[in-house]
């Protein structure tokens, strides 16, 4: 039973209950009043920090799965000790132009140049960039590319980095260039900060982005996108800087370390050839590889999706000629289709579409 400490008396006014959880009270019979209870602690919100270490003791990689990556890895490093220098020079001159100093003054070529160039990272197609700037012409194009980049990589500290390529991706930023999407600001990120960022441009993709070579090359099973509970920048930053994490030292760039990640996703899967399926070592090998790896009968594609396989261009003639998809003494593109066990069907050299269908 409650009693007024002061007269004992039992006769009590509630006189008030504070959000808190404590009790004003006052006695009849003596009128004295007390605060009565403990105030309980409000629940404070979790922070961007929280989130990001939840996200990162959620994928601890398997003592098992670390030793097979750290046998790829001294394999790998044999083979590819370092980086290719033209990377270097390339980006060195671009973190240059979309530094402070010279973002604003920077040549509106240099920008769209950046976009349709693929040295070190391949954006994809970039037609939705590309129709964006010509329609705008150069000079307003150029000063929302500017307005976009600097928002990125300068905008308010009061909003985190991830949470700024959250809104530029979804459309927040009332400046943002059209076609200036995630692949396009994780490169300006990757060359603008190389000892953070690896130049793999997708969080998920088909071709292998971060997601899918997290679980093949990690055996980690990051989440899918969730506007309200896992936005996009937040698991484009954090999947990136968990596959930096997880790979370890001894790479002579994140350039040299993206070179391995892409190359272990196959290889630590890769077991004997499947049959009828025939082992393939040319030039296509990454083609031959995907297409061993796939479940379905029929894949329909596209030229930029095949070449993002790859990391680098397909011969110019498969954009020419129909039967460079088909004929296999003439076309090491074709080889590389039969030897996997499929055959090219319905190519479109005009909308530079191709469909795979299975032969074995």
């Amino acid at each position: 039973m409650v009693t007024c400490p002061n007269c004992e008396s039992d006769e009590l006014d509630l006189i008030e209950k504070d959000s808190d959880d404590r009790r004003h009270i006052r006695c009849v019979q003596c009128g004295h009043d007390w605060w009565r209870g403990e105030a309980k602690r409000a629940p404070q919100p979790r922070t961007i920090n929280d989130h990001r270490a939840a996200f990162e003791a959620a994928h601890q990689l398997a003592p098992g799965r670390k030793a097979v990556v750290d046998g790829l890895k001294a394999e790998f490093l044999t083979r590819r000790p370092g980086a290719d220098d033209d990377v270097v020079e390339y980006w060195t001159r671009y973190q240059q132009i979309f530094s402070r100093d010279g973002l604003p003054r920077c040549n509106p070529r240099d920008l769209k140049d950046f976009a349709n160039t693929e040295t070190g990272a391949r954006p994809g197609n970039m037609s939705v960039f590309n129709t964006a700037w010509n329609e705008l012409g150069d000079e307003e194009a150029a000063r929302r590319t500017r307005s976009t980049i600097e928002y990125l990589l300068y905008g308010p500290d009061t909003t985190p980095l991830e949470d700024r390529l959250t809104n530029l991706i979804e459309g927040r930023h009332a400046d943002e260039m059209r076609g200036f999407k995630e692949s396009l600001l994780t490169k300006v990120l990757c060359i603008v900060q190389p000892e953070r960022f690896l130049p793999i441009l997708i969080y998920s993709s088909e071709a292998g982005g971060k997601r899918q070579i997290a679980n093949l090359v990690f055996g980690l099973s990051l989440p899918p996108q969730d506007r309200a509970q896992r936005p996009i920048g937040r698991l484009i930053t954090w999947s990136n800087d968990l596959l930096v994490e997880h790979a370890g030292t001894g790479f002579e760039s994140l350039q040299h370390m993206s070179d391995f990640l892409w190359w272990a996703k196959y290889e630590v899967r890769e077991g004997p050839v499947p049959r009828g399926v025939t082992n393939h070592t040319g030039k296509y090998r990454e083609l031959w590889r995907w297409l061993t790896s796939r479940r379905e009968d029929e894949v329909r594609t596209t030229f930029a999706e095949i070449e993002a396989v790859l990391r680098e261009p397909l011969p110019p003639s498969s954009r020419a000629h129909v039967p460079h998809w088909h004929g296999y003494e003439g076309s090491a593109v074709a080889r590389a289709i039969a030897d996997a066990g499929w055959r090219a069907s319905d190519v479109n050299l005009t909308a530079e579409t191709v469909t795979f269908v299975r032969t074995t």
